[in-house]
């Protein structure tokens, strides 16, 4: 018998001795059990066995935009892509794995930002790396869709960065539709 019992979050699946449940998953809870003696150590133990997991993964701040400061509002979503605004730059950050059609919608509102206003500088950051690529409307759609798929195979997450003079269709609350599925 073991000084100590554990609670399970997570049951696994049955296994082939009865209805006994396979204790599978992590040990949340850890508190000593009844066998366990008025002096043993495990009395003064009782906390969450993955506390610092948690504070780990509640206090990092991860993707391309991490050292930026101040709130953030975010603009749209899908599986893949955010848009989010924050200190009136548009911040979009496109993670590994993202569908094509996300990709076309993603150009697509590029491409409708573009026609909204002027004086758009774009920037990609891969790996922490901030790159200016000039201004929006000079470069081409189909070879920032190249730049960015190619980023991806290296790192997890690309941003894309606008810095704007004068806000422009983004900066207006959307939803994914069809309407910015691009067509070059």
């Amino acid at each position: 018998m073991l000084p100590f019992e554990r609670t399970y979050a997570h049951a696994g699946i049955m296994n082939n001795h009865g209805n006994e449940r396979a204790h599978m998953g992590r040990a949340h809870l850890i508190r000593p059990s009844m066998h366990a003696g008025p002096h043993h150590f495990m009395h003064e133990i009782q906390a969450d066995a993955n506390m610092g997991m948690r504070s780990l993964e509640s206090n990092a701040r991860r993707g391309p935009f991490s050292n930026m400061e101040g709130s953030y509002r975010t603009m749209a979503r899908s599986a893949k892509v955010v848009y989010k605004v924050r200190n009136k730059v548009i911040q979009i950050t496109v993670q590994r794995g993202v569908h094509r059609t996300e990709l076309d919608v993603l150009i697509g509102k590029l491409g409708a930002h573009r026609m909204s206003t002027s004086d758009t500088e774009i920037y990609i950051i891969a790996n922490r790396k901030k790159t200016k690529l000039g201004l929006l409307s000079r470069i081409s759609l189909g070879d920032l869709r190249r730049t960015i798929q190619k980023n991806l195979v290296k790192f997890r997450t690309v941003g894309i960065a606008l810095h704007d003079r004068k806000p422009g269709a983004l900066h207006r609350q959307h939803r994914p539709n069809y309407e910015y599925t691009a067509r070059y």
